[in-house]
Protein backbone atom coordinates (compact mmCIF):
# COMPACT_ATOMS: atom_id res chain seq x y z
CA UNK A 1 0.00 0.00 0.00
CA UNK A 2 1.75 3.38 -1.01
CA UNK A 3 1.47 5.88 1.68
CA UNK A 4 1.12 9.83 1.93
CA UNK A 5 4.10 11.45 4.05
CA UNK A 6 3.02 13.87 6.91
CA UNK A 7 5.21 15.80 8.67
CA UNK A 8 4.27 17.23 11.73
CA UNK A 9 3.87 20.98 12.46
CA UNK A 10 6.40 21.99 15.39
CA UNK A 11 8.36 25.08 16.66
CA UNK A 12 12.07 24.73 16.65
CA UNK A 13 12.79 27.32 19.63
CA UNK A 14 9.94 25.99 21.27
CA UNK A 15 11.08 22.77 20.94
CA UNK A 16 14.68 23.41 21.92
CA UNK A 17 13.45 25.14 24.91
CA UNK A 18 11.71 22.19 26.46
CA UNK A 19 14.25 19.79 25.70
CA UNK A 20 16.83 21.72 27.98
CA UNK A 21 13.96 22.28 30.46
CA UNK A 22 13.06 18.78 30.66
CA UNK A 23 16.54 17.26 29.72
CA UNK A 24 14.86 15.51 27.06
CA UNK A 25 16.57 14.95 23.30
CA UNK A 26 15.67 17.62 21.03
CA UNK A 27 13.21 15.16 18.60
CA UNK A 28 11.34 14.52 21.81
CA UNK A 29 10.82 18.02 22.70
CA UNK A 30 9.35 18.88 18.97
CA UNK A 31 7.21 15.64 20.37
CA UNK A 32 5.61 17.56 22.67
CA UNK A 33 5.05 20.64 20.80
CA UNK A 34 3.13 18.92 17.94
CA UNK A 35 1.09 17.54 20.79
CA UNK A 36 -0.19 20.91 22.20
CA UNK A 37 2.21 21.23 25.05
CA UNK A 38 3.94 24.30 24.16
CA UNK A 39 5.02 25.89 27.43
CA UNK A 40 7.34 23.72 30.43
CA UNK A 41 3.98 23.25 33.08
CA UNK A 42 1.74 21.83 30.39
CA UNK A 43 4.75 19.67 29.35
CA UNK A 44 5.80 18.73 32.56
CA UNK A 45 2.11 17.75 33.98
CA UNK A 46 1.62 15.52 30.59
CA UNK A 47 5.13 13.59 31.11
CA UNK A 48 4.13 13.03 35.08
CA UNK A 49 0.41 12.09 34.39
CA UNK A 50 0.07 12.17 37.97
CA UNK A 51 -3.16 10.72 39.43
CA UNK A 52 -4.03 13.69 42.11
CA UNK A 53 -4.23 15.88 38.48
CA UNK A 54 -7.46 13.41 37.86
CA UNK A 55 -10.54 16.23 36.88
CA UNK A 56 -13.15 16.74 39.13
CA UNK A 57 -15.66 14.27 38.03
CA UNK A 58 -18.21 17.22 39.10
CA UNK A 59 -17.94 18.42 36.15
CA UNK A 60 -19.85 15.71 34.14
CA UNK A 61 -23.77 16.56 34.05
CA UNK A 62 -25.94 15.03 36.63
CA UNK A 63 -23.11 13.52 38.44
CA UNK A 64 -24.26 15.07 42.12
CA UNK A 65 -28.00 14.01 41.51
CA UNK A 66 -26.26 10.75 40.47
CA UNK A 67 -24.07 10.73 44.02
CA UNK A 68 -26.90 11.47 45.89
CA UNK A 69 -29.25 8.69 44.67
CA UNK A 70 -26.53 5.93 44.64
CA UNK A 71 -25.51 7.11 48.30
CA UNK A 72 -28.71 6.72 49.40
CA UNK A 73 -29.46 3.48 48.07
CA UNK A 74 -26.14 2.09 49.65
CA UNK A 75 -26.81 3.70 52.95
CA UNK A 76 -30.60 2.04 53.10
CA UNK A 77 -29.01 -1.27 51.56
CA UNK A 78 -31.53 -0.92 48.24
CA UNK A 79 -31.15 -3.99 45.82
CA UNK A 80 -29.16 -1.89 42.83
CA UNK A 81 -28.07 -3.75 39.66
CA UNK A 82 -25.26 -2.77 37.60
CA UNK A 83 -26.42 -2.62 33.80
CA UNK A 84 -23.53 -3.07 31.47
CA UNK A 85 -22.61 -3.81 27.82
CA UNK A 86 -21.42 -6.86 26.30
CA UNK A 87 -17.94 -5.58 24.85
CA UNK A 88 -14.78 -4.82 26.83
CA UNK A 89 -15.54 -1.53 27.69
CA UNK A 90 -19.12 -1.52 29.12
CA UNK A 91 -17.91 -5.58 30.91
CA UNK A 92 -14.95 -3.36 32.74
CA UNK A 93 -17.84 -0.61 33.32
CA UNK A 94 -19.96 -2.97 35.01
CA UNK A 95 -17.43 -4.74 37.11
CA UNK A 96 -15.79 -1.60 38.34
CA UNK A 97 -19.09 -0.41 39.86
CA UNK A 98 -20.14 -3.79 41.26
CA UNK A 99 -16.45 -3.66 43.38
CA UNK A 100 -16.56 -0.66 44.11
CA UNK A 101 -20.07 -0.59 45.34
CA UNK A 102 -19.32 -3.87 46.90
CA UNK A 103 -16.64 -2.27 48.93
CA UNK A 104 -19.20 -0.03 50.34
CA UNK A 105 -21.25 -2.91 51.49
CA UNK A 106 -24.01 -2.68 48.85
CA UNK A 107 -26.22 -4.92 47.54
CA UNK A 108 -25.51 -5.32 44.26
CA UNK A 109 -25.18 -7.41 41.21
CA UNK A 110 -24.08 -6.90 37.78
CA UNK A 111 -26.04 -7.77 34.47
CA UNK A 112 -24.77 -7.92 30.77
CA UNK A 113 -27.25 -7.99 27.56
CA UNK A 114 -27.51 -10.47 25.59
CA UNK A 115 -26.48 -9.79 22.17
CA UNK A 116 -28.42 -12.02 19.69
CA UNK A 117 -31.90 -11.68 21.74
CA UNK A 118 -31.67 -8.17 23.39
CA UNK A 119 -29.33 -6.31 20.84
CA UNK A 120 -26.62 -3.07 21.95
CA UNK A 121 -27.36 -1.76 25.60
CA UNK A 122 -30.61 -0.80 28.02
CA UNK A 123 -33.58 -2.26 25.89
CA UNK A 124 -36.93 -3.15 26.96
CA UNK A 125 -36.37 -6.77 27.06
CA UNK A 126 -33.20 -6.58 28.51
CA UNK A 127 -35.15 -4.45 31.27
CA UNK A 128 -38.06 -7.15 31.45
CA UNK A 129 -35.44 -9.81 31.68
CA UNK A 130 -33.16 -8.16 34.52
CA UNK A 131 -36.62 -7.12 36.80
CA UNK A 132 -37.37 -10.72 36.10
CA UNK A 133 -34.16 -12.24 37.44
CA UNK A 134 -33.69 -9.71 39.93
CA UNK A 135 -36.02 -6.94 41.53
CA UNK A 136 -34.21 -3.76 41.39
CA UNK A 137 -34.57 -0.53 43.49
CA UNK A 138 -32.16 1.29 41.54
CA UNK A 139 -30.58 0.29 38.04
CA UNK A 140 -27.36 2.22 36.87
CA UNK A 141 -26.57 1.86 33.73
CA UNK A 142 -23.01 1.79 32.31
CA UNK A 143 -21.67 2.48 28.60
CA UNK A 144 -24.93 2.43 27.53
CA UNK A 145 -28.24 4.16 28.43
CA UNK A 146 -28.51 7.39 27.29
CA UNK A 147 -31.00 6.76 24.06
CA UNK A 148 -32.60 3.87 26.55
CA UNK A 149 -36.29 5.68 25.99
CA UNK A 150 -38.60 2.90 26.41
CA UNK A 151 -36.36 0.89 29.02
CA UNK A 152 -36.27 3.77 31.37
CA UNK A 153 -39.86 4.96 30.59
CA UNK A 154 -40.83 0.95 31.50
CA UNK A 155 -38.84 1.14 35.15
CA UNK A 156 -40.17 4.36 36.35
CA UNK A 157 -43.71 2.82 35.56
CA UNK A 158 -42.68 0.15 38.25
CA UNK A 159 -41.03 2.44 40.37
CA UNK A 160 -37.42 1.29 39.66
CA UNK A 161 -35.20 4.42 39.69
CA UNK A 162 -32.33 4.63 36.74
CA UNK A 163 -29.39 6.02 36.78
CA UNK A 164 -27.15 6.41 33.78
CA UNK A 165 -23.66 6.27 32.99
CA UNK A 166 -22.49 6.55 29.64
CA UNK A 167 -20.24 8.27 27.06
CA UNK A 168 -21.55 7.98 23.44
CA UNK A 169 -22.57 10.77 21.19
CA UNK A 170 -26.18 12.06 22.09
CA UNK A 171 -29.58 11.81 19.72
CA UNK A 172 -32.29 14.31 20.10
CA UNK A 173 -34.22 12.26 22.09
CA UNK A 174 -32.58 11.65 25.42
CA UNK A 175 -34.18 9.22 28.17
CA UNK A 176 -35.69 10.90 31.28
CA UNK A 177 -34.03 8.83 33.55
CA UNK A 178 -33.15 10.12 37.60
CA UNK A 179 -29.41 11.30 36.17
CA UNK A 180 -27.97 11.12 32.83
CA UNK A 181 -24.22 11.38 33.66
CA UNK A 182 -23.12 11.79 30.00
CA UNK A 183 -20.12 14.09 29.54
CA UNK A 184 -21.89 14.44 25.63
CA UNK A 185 -24.43 16.22 27.71
CA UNK A 186 -22.02 18.76 28.79
CA UNK A 187 -19.41 21.06 28.53
CA UNK A 188 -16.14 19.79 29.43
CA UNK A 189 -14.36 18.94 26.53
CA UNK A 190 -11.73 16.82 28.44
CA UNK A 191 -13.91 14.61 29.74
CA UNK A 192 -15.92 14.14 26.54
CA UNK A 193 -13.14 11.80 26.08
CA UNK A 194 -13.34 9.15 28.38
CA UNK A 195 -14.66 5.96 27.72
CA UNK A 196 -17.49 4.31 29.65
CA UNK A 197 -15.55 2.96 32.26
CA UNK A 198 -13.99 6.09 32.86
CA UNK A 199 -17.51 7.77 33.15
CA UNK A 200 -18.11 4.81 35.35
CA UNK A 201 -14.46 5.54 37.99
CA UNK A 202 -15.56 9.06 37.92
CA UNK A 203 -19.06 8.51 39.76
CA UNK A 204 -17.03 6.07 41.84
CA UNK A 205 -14.57 8.95 42.64
CA UNK A 206 -17.18 11.29 43.16
CA UNK A 207 -19.48 9.32 45.46
CA UNK A 208 -15.91 8.66 47.97
CA UNK A 209 -15.06 12.20 47.67
CA UNK A 210 -18.93 12.81 48.63
CA UNK A 211 -18.88 10.37 51.20
CA UNK A 212 -15.46 11.50 53.06
CA UNK A 213 -16.78 14.94 53.43
CA UNK A 214 -19.44 13.66 55.30
CA UNK A 215 -16.61 12.34 57.57
CA UNK A 216 -18.14 8.46 56.49
CA UNK A 217 -15.39 5.20 57.42
CA UNK A 218 -13.84 4.04 54.28
CA UNK A 219 -11.49 1.56 55.71
CA UNK A 220 -11.37 -1.17 52.64
CA UNK A 221 -12.49 1.06 50.11
CA UNK A 222 -9.22 1.69 47.53
CA UNK A 223 -10.12 2.87 44.16
CA UNK A 224 -6.73 1.96 43.05
CA UNK A 225 -7.74 -1.77 42.98
CA UNK A 226 -10.51 -1.00 39.82
CA UNK A 227 -7.83 0.88 37.92
CA UNK A 228 -6.52 -2.17 36.14
CA UNK A 229 -9.75 -2.67 34.53
CA UNK A 230 -10.80 1.05 34.17
CA UNK A 231 -7.07 0.91 31.99
CA UNK A 232 -7.94 -2.26 30.26
CA UNK A 233 -11.66 -0.95 29.35
CA UNK A 234 -9.92 2.56 28.13
CA UNK A 235 -7.87 1.03 25.82
CA UNK A 236 -9.81 -1.42 24.44
CA UNK A 237 -12.74 1.14 23.36
CA UNK A 238 -9.89 3.43 21.46
CA UNK A 239 -10.14 6.52 23.30
CA UNK A 240 -7.46 8.95 23.16
CA UNK A 241 -4.53 8.25 25.84
CA UNK A 242 -4.73 11.81 26.83
CA UNK A 243 -5.85 13.88 30.03
CA UNK A 244 -7.39 11.65 32.34
CA UNK A 245 -7.45 8.71 29.74
CA UNK A 246 -3.81 8.58 30.03
CA UNK A 247 -3.43 8.91 33.74
CA UNK A 248 -5.56 6.21 34.45
CA UNK A 249 -4.13 3.97 32.17
CA UNK A 250 -0.87 4.65 33.09
CA UNK A 251 -1.34 3.99 36.78
CA UNK A 252 -3.74 0.85 35.52
CA UNK A 253 -0.50 -0.81 33.90
CA UNK A 254 1.10 -0.21 36.86
CA UNK A 255 -1.34 -1.94 39.08
CA UNK A 256 -1.95 -4.67 35.88
CA UNK A 257 2.38 -5.28 36.29
CA UNK A 258 2.51 -5.23 40.33
CA UNK A 259 -1.03 -6.62 41.71
CA UNK A 260 -3.66 -7.65 39.67
CA UNK A 261 -6.72 -9.08 40.09
CA UNK A 262 -6.99 -12.68 40.41
CA UNK A 263 -9.30 -12.60 37.12
CA UNK A 264 -7.09 -10.78 35.32
CA UNK A 265 -3.98 -12.22 36.54
CA UNK A 266 -5.62 -15.92 35.00
CA UNK A 267 -6.33 -14.43 31.97
CA UNK A 268 -2.58 -12.95 31.57
CA UNK A 269 -0.91 -16.02 32.16
CA UNK A 270 -3.33 -17.63 29.70
CA UNK A 271 -2.57 -15.06 27.18
CA UNK A 272 1.14 -16.31 27.54
CA UNK A 273 1.89 -12.76 28.59
CA UNK A 274 5.35 -13.01 30.27
CA UNK A 275 6.40 -9.41 29.92
CA UNK A 276 5.71 -6.19 31.04
CA UNK A 277 2.05 -5.15 30.48
CA UNK A 278 1.31 -2.69 28.03
CA UNK A 279 -0.86 -0.92 26.03
CA UNK A 280 -0.33 -3.05 23.15
CA UNK A 281 -0.88 -6.63 25.32
CA UNK A 282 -4.76 -4.93 26.22
CA UNK A 283 -5.75 -4.28 23.10
CA UNK A 284 -4.48 -7.41 21.04
CA UNK A 285 -4.35 -10.26 23.73
CA UNK A 286 -6.54 -9.47 26.51
CA UNK A 287 -9.52 -7.45 24.95
CA UNK A 288 -10.14 -9.88 22.59
CA UNK A 289 -10.73 -12.59 25.10
CA UNK A 290 -12.62 -10.52 27.38
CA UNK A 291 -14.51 -9.57 23.83
CA UNK A 292 -15.46 -13.08 22.87
CA UNK A 293 -17.99 -14.43 24.94
CA UNK A 294 -19.87 -11.09 24.48
CA UNK A 295 -19.71 -11.64 20.39
CA UNK A 296 -20.87 -14.92 20.61
CA UNK A 297 -23.44 -15.60 22.59
CA UNK A 298 -23.61 -13.44 26.59
CA UNK A 299 -20.94 -11.87 27.78
CA UNK A 300 -21.51 -12.79 31.93
CA UNK A 301 -18.16 -15.12 31.98
CA UNK A 302 -16.31 -11.96 31.27
CA UNK A 303 -17.44 -10.00 34.14
CA UNK A 304 -17.29 -12.97 36.47
CA UNK A 305 -14.17 -13.29 35.43
CA UNK A 306 -13.12 -9.92 36.71
CA UNK A 307 -14.74 -10.04 39.89
CA UNK A 308 -13.79 -13.53 40.61
CA UNK A 309 -12.43 -13.95 44.01
CA UNK A 310 -11.07 -17.95 43.76
CA UNK A 311 -8.37 -18.51 41.82
CA UNK A 312 -9.44 -21.87 40.38
CA UNK A 313 -12.29 -20.54 39.73
CA UNK A 314 -10.52 -17.36 37.60
CA UNK A 315 -8.32 -19.92 35.92
CA UNK A 316 -11.64 -21.76 34.44
CA UNK A 317 -13.11 -18.82 33.40
CA UNK A 318 -10.10 -17.77 31.23
CA UNK A 319 -9.34 -21.52 29.79
CA UNK A 320 -13.67 -20.70 28.80
CA UNK A 321 -12.48 -17.11 27.51
CA UNK A 322 -9.51 -17.88 25.79
CA UNK A 323 -11.25 -21.11 24.03
CA UNK A 324 -14.38 -19.21 22.81
CA UNK A 325 -11.82 -16.62 21.49
CA UNK A 326 -10.28 -19.16 19.10
CA UNK A 327 -13.50 -19.85 18.00
CA UNK A 328 -14.29 -16.20 17.42
CA UNK A 329 -11.18 -15.93 15.03
CA UNK A 330 -12.62 -18.82 13.22
CA UNK A 331 -15.69 -17.45 12.26
CA UNK A 332 -14.42 -13.93 11.55
CA UNK A 333 -11.71 -15.27 9.26
CA UNK A 334 -14.51 -17.01 7.50
CA UNK A 335 -16.50 -13.35 7.57
CA UNK A 336 -13.71 -11.55 6.16
CA UNK A 337 -13.15 -13.62 3.07
CA UNK A 338 -16.34 -13.65 2.26
CA UNK A 339 -16.56 -9.83 2.85
CA UNK A 340 -13.56 -9.08 0.62
CA UNK A 341 -14.99 -11.44 -2.20
CA UNK A 342 -18.08 -9.39 -2.08
CA UNK A 343 -16.62 -5.55 -1.45
CA UNK A 344 -13.78 -6.30 -4.85
CA UNK A 345 -16.83 -6.92 -7.24
CA UNK A 346 -17.78 -3.27 -6.73
CA UNK A 347 -14.61 -1.75 -5.24
CA UNK A 348 -13.33 1.21 -7.72
CA UNK A 349 -11.14 3.69 -5.67
CA UNK A 350 -12.15 6.11 -7.48
CA UNK A 351 -15.68 6.43 -6.51
CA UNK A 352 -16.15 4.25 -3.86
CA UNK A 353 -15.90 6.31 -0.97
CA UNK A 354 -17.87 4.07 1.69
CA UNK A 355 -18.19 0.67 2.01
CA UNK A 356 -21.12 -1.45 3.17
CA UNK A 357 -21.24 -5.09 2.82
CA UNK A 358 -23.82 -7.74 4.75
CA UNK A 359 -25.20 -11.04 4.39
CA UNK A 360 -27.78 -13.72 6.14
CA UNK A 361 -25.08 -16.43 7.40
CA UNK A 362 -23.18 -13.63 9.34
CA UNK A 363 -22.51 -13.70 12.68
CA UNK A 364 -23.69 -10.35 14.52
CA UNK A 365 -21.20 -10.72 17.21
CA UNK A 366 -18.03 -10.55 14.92
CA UNK A 367 -19.15 -7.78 12.27
CA UNK A 368 -17.52 -5.49 13.97
CA UNK A 369 -14.02 -6.77 13.88
CA UNK A 370 -14.70 -7.47 10.65
CA UNK A 371 -15.72 -4.16 9.73
CA UNK A 372 -12.24 -2.88 11.35
CA UNK A 373 -10.45 -5.04 9.19
CA UNK A 374 -11.66 -3.56 5.91
CA UNK A 375 -11.50 -0.39 6.85
CA UNK A 376 -7.25 -0.79 7.79
CA UNK A 377 -7.37 -3.06 4.03
CA UNK A 378 -9.59 -0.04 1.68
CA UNK A 379 -9.12 2.61 4.19
CA UNK A 380 -12.47 3.68 3.39
CA UNK A 381 -15.41 4.02 6.24
CA UNK A 382 -16.40 0.54 6.22
CA UNK A 383 -20.10 -1.27 7.67
CA UNK A 384 -20.65 -5.17 7.82
CA UNK A 385 -24.07 -6.42 8.73
CA UNK A 386 -25.38 -9.78 9.15
CA UNK A 387 -28.85 -10.50 8.73
CA UNK A 388 -31.85 -12.81 10.62
CA UNK A 389 -34.05 -15.11 8.80
CA UNK A 390 -36.60 -11.96 9.07
CA UNK A 391 -34.28 -10.31 6.88
CA UNK A 392 -33.52 -7.79 9.69
CA UNK A 393 -29.70 -6.72 9.84
CA UNK A 394 -27.44 -5.49 12.55
CA UNK A 395 -24.24 -3.50 11.54
CA UNK A 396 -21.06 -2.55 13.01
CA UNK A 397 -19.60 0.91 11.17
CA UNK A 398 -15.72 1.52 11.20
CA UNK A 399 -14.31 4.77 10.10
CA UNK A 400 -11.22 6.80 8.89
CA UNK A 401 -10.40 9.80 10.13
CA UNK A 402 -12.03 13.02 8.61
CA UNK A 403 -15.05 11.01 8.52
CA UNK A 404 -17.34 11.10 11.61
CA UNK A 405 -19.42 8.03 11.30
CA UNK A 406 -22.83 9.28 13.32
CA UNK A 407 -22.99 12.26 10.90
CA UNK A 408 -22.54 10.08 8.14
CA UNK A 409 -25.56 8.11 9.38
CA UNK A 410 -27.71 10.37 9.98
CA UNK A 411 -27.98 11.39 6.25
CA UNK A 412 -29.06 7.72 5.54
CA UNK A 413 -31.50 7.33 8.72
CA UNK A 414 -34.45 7.43 6.97
CA UNK A 415 -33.20 3.92 5.97
CA UNK A 416 -32.48 2.78 9.05
CA UNK A 417 -34.46 1.01 12.09
CA UNK A 418 -32.16 2.44 14.75
CA UNK A 419 -28.20 3.96 14.91
CA UNK A 420 -26.23 5.47 17.02
CA UNK A 421 -22.26 5.55 18.55
CA UNK A 422 -19.41 7.91 18.17
CA UNK A 423 -17.39 9.72 15.49
CA UNK A 424 -15.21 6.29 14.58
CA UNK A 425 -17.24 3.37 15.32
CA UNK A 426 -21.09 2.84 15.25
CA UNK A 427 -23.92 0.29 15.07
CA UNK A 428 -27.05 0.23 13.03
CA UNK A 429 -30.20 -1.74 12.73
CA UNK A 430 -31.40 -2.28 8.96
CA UNK A 431 -34.24 -4.13 6.87
CA UNK A 432 -32.79 -6.10 3.88
CA UNK A 433 -34.79 -4.18 1.59
CA UNK A 434 -32.78 -1.19 2.35
CA UNK A 435 -29.47 -2.23 1.65
CA UNK A 436 -28.87 -1.44 -1.88
CA UNK A 437 -30.91 1.95 -1.74
CA UNK A 438 -28.14 1.99 2.24
CA UNK A 439 -25.30 1.31 0.37
CA UNK A 440 -25.13 4.16 -2.45
CA UNK A 441 -26.26 6.84 0.38
CA UNK A 442 -23.53 5.95 2.62
CA UNK A 443 -20.84 5.95 -0.50
CA UNK A 444 -22.48 9.37 -1.30
CA UNK A 445 -22.78 10.91 2.15
CA UNK A 446 -18.92 9.50 2.78
CA UNK A 447 -18.09 11.33 -0.82
CA UNK A 448 -19.26 14.20 0.74
CA UNK A 449 -17.41 14.32 3.90
CA UNK A 450 -13.61 13.65 2.82
CA UNK A 451 -11.36 15.81 1.15
CA UNK A 452 -8.74 14.78 -1.56
CA UNK A 453 -6.34 12.88 0.33
CA UNK A 454 -8.79 11.54 2.85
CA UNK A 455 -9.26 8.19 1.69
CA UNK A 456 -5.33 7.82 0.79
CA UNK A 457 -3.11 6.04 3.45
CA UNK A 458 -1.12 8.18 4.89
CA UNK A 459 1.80 7.99 8.10
CA UNK A 460 2.27 11.38 10.32
CA UNK A 461 6.25 11.86 10.28
CA UNK A 462 6.26 12.89 13.87
CA UNK A 463 10.44 14.73 13.63
CA UNK A 464 13.56 13.57 11.05
CA UNK A 465 16.34 12.67 12.86
CA UNK A 466 19.82 11.89 12.51
CA UNK A 467 20.43 7.91 12.56
CA UNK A 468 22.92 8.59 15.27
CA UNK A 469 19.92 10.16 17.36
CA UNK A 470 18.33 6.85 17.73
CA UNK A 471 20.41 5.97 20.20
CA UNK A 472 19.37 4.58 23.93
CA UNK A 473 19.17 8.48 25.44
CA UNK A 474 16.56 8.93 22.78
CA UNK A 475 14.66 5.12 23.47
CA UNK A 476 14.87 6.46 27.42
CA UNK A 477 13.10 9.92 26.57
CA UNK A 478 10.51 7.86 24.71
CA UNK A 479 9.40 5.94 27.40
CA UNK A 480 8.14 9.19 29.29
CA UNK A 481 5.43 9.69 26.53
CA UNK A 482 4.01 6.35 27.63
CA UNK A 483 1.34 5.18 27.52
CA UNK A 484 1.34 5.13 23.85
CA UNK A 485 -1.94 4.73 21.68
CA UNK A 486 -4.74 6.53 20.37
CA UNK A 487 -4.04 9.83 20.09
CA UNK A 488 -1.15 9.33 21.75
CA UNK A 489 0.84 6.98 19.12
CA UNK A 490 4.51 6.13 19.53
CA UNK A 491 6.74 8.27 17.55
CA UNK A 492 7.39 7.38 14.03
CA UNK A 493 10.80 9.57 13.36
CA UNK A 494 12.00 9.89 9.70
CA UNK A 495 15.47 9.22 8.33
CA UNK A 496 16.93 11.01 5.36
CA UNK A 497 19.67 8.91 3.15
CA UNK A 498 20.63 5.61 4.92
CA UNK A 499 21.46 2.53 2.98
CA UNK A 500 20.96 -0.68 3.78
CA UNK A 501 24.40 -2.22 4.77
CA UNK A 502 25.20 -5.81 3.26
CA UNK A 503 22.55 -8.13 1.66
CA UNK A 504 18.99 -7.72 3.03
CA UNK A 505 17.03 -10.98 4.01
CA UNK A 506 13.22 -12.21 4.23
CA UNK A 507 12.43 -14.05 7.58
CA UNK A 508 9.74 -15.13 9.17
CA UNK A 509 6.51 -14.46 7.44
CA UNK A 510 7.69 -12.02 4.55
CA UNK A 511 9.30 -9.35 7.06
CA UNK A 512 12.39 -7.59 5.51
CA UNK A 513 15.39 -7.60 7.76
CA UNK A 514 18.66 -5.74 6.93
CA UNK A 515 21.45 -3.45 8.74
CA UNK A 516 20.66 0.71 7.54
CA UNK A 517 23.75 2.87 8.03
CA UNK A 518 24.83 6.67 7.12
CA UNK A 519 28.50 7.18 7.62
CA UNK A 520 29.80 5.10 10.79
CA UNK A 521 26.67 4.59 12.12
CA UNK A 522 24.93 1.46 11.50
CA UNK A 523 21.77 -0.13 13.28
CA UNK A 524 19.59 -3.15 12.92
CA UNK A 525 15.93 -2.96 11.45
CA UNK A 526 13.04 -5.24 10.26
CA UNK A 527 10.08 -4.35 8.60
CA UNK A 528 7.14 -6.71 9.14
CA UNK A 529 4.96 -7.57 5.77
CA UNK A 530 7.52 -5.57 3.84
CA UNK A 531 8.96 -8.76 2.19
CA UNK A 532 7.66 -7.83 -0.64
CA UNK A 533 7.79 -4.53 -1.86
CA UNK A 534 11.09 -3.52 -3.73
CA UNK A 535 14.04 -1.60 -2.09
CA UNK A 536 15.10 1.63 -3.70
CA UNK A 537 18.18 1.77 -5.65
CA UNK A 538 21.05 3.28 -3.71
CA UNK A 539 20.24 5.55 -0.54
CA UNK A 540 16.49 5.82 0.85
CA UNK A 541 14.23 7.96 3.18
CA UNK A 542 12.56 6.20 5.99
CA UNK A 543 9.96 6.00 8.23
CA UNK A 544 10.87 4.01 11.40
CA UNK A 545 9.85 3.16 15.19
CA UNK A 546 13.02 2.67 17.53
CA UNK A 547 11.80 -0.54 19.47
CA UNK A 548 13.70 -2.30 22.08
CA UNK A 549 14.67 -6.00 21.16
CA UNK A 550 15.47 -8.92 23.39
CA UNK A 551 15.18 -11.80 21.22
CA UNK A 552 17.54 -14.64 22.73
CA UNK A 553 18.19 -13.03 26.37
CA UNK A 554 19.94 -10.12 24.28
CA UNK A 555 18.94 -6.47 24.49
CA UNK A 556 19.77 -4.20 21.83
CA UNK A 557 17.59 -1.36 19.78
CA UNK A 558 15.94 -2.29 16.89
CA UNK A 559 14.34 0.02 13.70
CA UNK A 560 10.78 -1.10 13.13
CA UNK A 561 10.34 -0.21 9.07
CA UNK A 562 7.15 1.52 8.32
CA UNK A 563 7.89 3.04 4.85
CA UNK A 564 10.55 3.56 2.33
CA UNK A 565 11.41 5.80 -0.60
CA UNK A 566 14.12 6.95 -2.92
CA UNK A 567 16.01 9.62 -0.91
CA UNK A 568 14.82 13.05 -1.76
CA UNK A 569 17.35 16.33 -1.55
CA UNK A 570 16.68 18.10 1.77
Amino acid sequence: MEYIWKDVDSNESIAKMLAKELKLPLALGHILVARGHTEKDSAEKFLKADYNDLDDPFVIPDMRKAVDRVRAAVETNETITIFGDFDTDGVTSAAVLVKVLRQLGADVEGVLPERLSEGYGFSLAAFNRCQSERKSDLIITTDCGTSSCDAVDAAKKVGVDVVVTDHHSVKSTVADALAVVNPELGDDENAKLLAGVGVAFKLCCALIQDLEERGKDLKGVDLHEVLDMVAIGTVADVVPLLGDNRIMVKHGLKRINSKPSLGLSALIKISKIDSVMTCYHIGFLLAPRLNATGRLGNADKALDLLLAADSTEAFKLARELDNVNKERRIIENEILESAVEDVDRRFNAEHTSGIVTGKKTWHVGVVGIVASRLCGRYHRPSVVIGFNESGVGRGSCRSVAGVNMVEVLGKCSDLLEAYGGHEMAAGITIKKENLVTFRQRFNKACSESVGPNDLKPSIQVDAWVDLSDANEALWRGMQRLAPVGSGNPTPIWGLHDVAPVGVPRIVGKNHIKMIVGNGDVQLDSIGFGLGDVELPSGSMDMLVQLKENTFGGRRSLQLNIKDFRSAEKV
